[in-house]
């Protein structure tokens, strides 16, 4: 049996962006990824189409991560691109160090041509 090719793709389940695979006509059922909805517009392949809908200033999602916020209504089925969303992420976790202390030890040794550590960061050599 040939299995068919869904016409959208939702790349992880926490996504409220998919990506048209094939151009899309509104009227469309689409089922990407559980989430049932009508598009509403056309959507050219490659592009990203809405999953539900979207009022001004909500984040939108892709990738699992927050990708922009939206400046203008979108229903679910209908185009997302760049005239209707701002970038935008999450803050941000994890490790954190002082950026002037990180220079500090990139500076704090370089080699010279004939590959020795040399102490300083003036370019200058301290031998």
């Amino acid at each position: 049996m040939i299995a068919l090719m869904d016409p959208a793709l939702r790349l992880h389940p926490a996504d409220d962006l998919v990506v048209a695979l094939r151009n899309l006509h509104a009227g469309e059922v689409l089922a990407a990824g559980g989430a049932g909805f009508t598009i509403t517009e056309a959507i050219p392949a490659k592009q990203k189409c809405a999953s539900r809908d979207f009022a001004v200033g909500d984040l939108v999602t892709m990738y699992a991560v927050t990708v922009g916020r939206v400046t203008k209504p979108v229903r679910a089925g209908g185009l997302v691109s760049t005239a209707h969303l701002r970038h935008a992420t999450n803050e941000t976790t994890g490790k954190r160090r002082d950026a002037s202390r990180a220079a500090h030890h990139r500076f704090r040794y370089r080699r010279d041509p004939h590959r020795r550590k040399v102490r300083g960061g003036d370019g200058g050599c301290d031998a």
